[in-house]
């Protein structure tokens, strides 16, 4: 079995997309966005290190 790699950053605007495949709430997500612009919050997401960069999932840490 391949072991899966992956990392943890915080969520910019241009992933919006990629999270909505993991979650379809685009008003939530940007939400926590305008939250983090705010620095209220942390998204962050775990996407995989591979070509195709996964989102593999989110986090919201207040």
């Amino acid at each position: 079995m391949q072991e899966l790699r992956y990392f943890v950053r915080s969520a910019v605007a241009e992933d919006i997309s990629k999270l909505c495949a993991v979650r379809n709430n685009e008003q939530l997500l940007r939400s926590y966005l305008k939250l983090q612009d705010n620095n209220e919050v942390i998204l962050a997401i775990a996407e995989s290190e591979d070509e195709d960069r996964v989102i593999l999932g989110f986090g919201v840490l207040k």
